[in-house]
């Protein structure tokens, strides 16, 4: 490295390392999302997929800024539900969840965590209420309006 800087103009190596560096951390945070949960940085694939419906065309799909998609339940109902962790939103607040039964109108759900995500898990078992329908990610995300789960556990079912 020495040689090298010998030979080329000071400015010149430098400008050439911050380049090379740049490139490298754009290329590195571009394949995860950089997370922080209770002050600890954390990196997770940010490589998932948004299932959408393949015959939703502009005339059909619903303007999610005009529509009265979003509601809140006057009581809430208890849910146990189990799914892999397909995003997360908020330093770990929240988590996006796809269910395994897709049999289901819903197969996928928002959760807020209250803390209780540890941000490894990527199965889970989520024992909350549920208290609405969200459509706070409806055009990222989900692809779609989804429930809203208010978590009072969550649970690590990933196969050890």
């Amino acid at each position: 490295m020495n040689k090298l800087k010998k030979t080329v103009n000071g400015a010149f190596f430098w400008a050439g390392i911050i380049v090379i560096t740049y490139l490298s951390c754009f290329l590195i945070f571009t394949g995860y999302n950089v997370i922080l949960i209770k002050g600890a940085a954390a990196a997770e694939a940010s490589s998932f997929i948004t299932y959408r419906s393949i015959n939703s065309s502009p005339e059909t799909k619903t303007n999610l800024n005009d529509c009265d998609c979003e509601k809140q339940f006057t009581s809430p109902v208890a849910v146990t539900w189990r799914g892999k962790v397909m995003a997360t939103f908020v330093s770990g607040e929240g988590i996006g969840v796809e269910k395994y039964n897709y049999d289901d109108e819903y197969s996928m759900f928002y959760v807020i965590t209250n803390g209780l995500y540890d941000g490894k898990t990527t199965e889970v078992e989520v024992h909350g209420d549920l208290i609405g329908i969200t459509c706070a990610y409806a055009n990222t995300t989900f692809g779609k309006c989804v429930p809203l789960v208010h978590a009072m556990k969550i649970e690590d079912i990933n196969i050890k």
